[in-house]
């Protein structure tokens, strides 16, 4: 194992994210009445497995829900991401942001609307019905 020592400021809320981890987030609001977000962002950790898992619902009892997996990985310098989805929920979003952190150069990206690659953080827009995401160094 490893230690680290971070500032834990009392107005921040610190969210750690190992080696392929993703973990998806949502913009703050005082309550929900539903799990089904309109803004997302994936951040995910670039490593030879990577794996993430996100439940949303309706918010009203055994309604609609939807199960999104995110898996991965990083094999020969390429990463790889699939996102699959199962349930009948309507999604409230028609766009996701993918925020990969980890890699070291970014030469091409293949299934993103937009890309950037600024301070070793990979920002990629995509459809909120993405299925593969393909980055090469």
């Amino acid at each position: 194992g490893q230690y680290v020592i971070a500032d834990g400021p009392l107005d921040t809320v610190p969210v750690w994210l190992r080696a392929g981890g993703a973990v998806a987030l949502t913009r703050p609001a005082m309550h929900t009445t539903d799990a089904n977000w309109k803004h997302l962002e994936w951040h995910v950790h670039a490593a030879p497995e990577i794996r993430g898992r996100l439940y949303e619902d309706a918010g009203d009892g055994y309604g609609a829900s939807r199960l999104t997996v995110l898996s991965g990985g990083v094999v020969d310098g390429v990463l790889r991401l699939e996102r699959s989805e199962t349930g009948t929920l309507a999604r409230a979003r028609s766009e996701e942001t993918v925020r990969v952190y980890g890699l070291g150069s970014v030469r091409q990206v293949t299934g993103a609307r937009a890309h950037r690659f600024e301070e070793g953080v990979l920002e990629l827009r995509v459809g909120a019905d993405w299925t593969r995401l393909v980055v090469e160094p």
